[in-house]
């Protein structure tokens, strides 16, 4: 065994830039596809031609609160 008079140089493992992470693409993938599901539904549901039977069927209903604040005028209720 020969020993040589340069230091032995350790390889570092360096990640190649035009391989995207996998991470990194699953969470822009799933970005996609929820802005996408996001709009369907408020298509659906903002344009009353369109059939939205369904989306009623899978989403909570909305919840509604009266409130009453005062104001200059004397009580407000909204």
């Amino acid at each position: 065994m020969t020993t040589s008079s340069t230091p032995m140089r350790v390889s570092s493992a360096r990640i190649n830039p035009q391989v995207p992470n996998i991470t990194h693409v699953y969470t822009q993938a799933m970005r996609s596809i929820r802005a996408v599901a996001k709009t369907t539904v408020f298509f659906l549901k903002v344009f009353p031609m369109l059939p939205s039977k369904p989306i009623d069927w899978v989403t909570k209903p909305p919840v509604v609160q009266k409130v009453s604040y005062p104001s200059r005028s004397g009580r407000v209720e909204g």
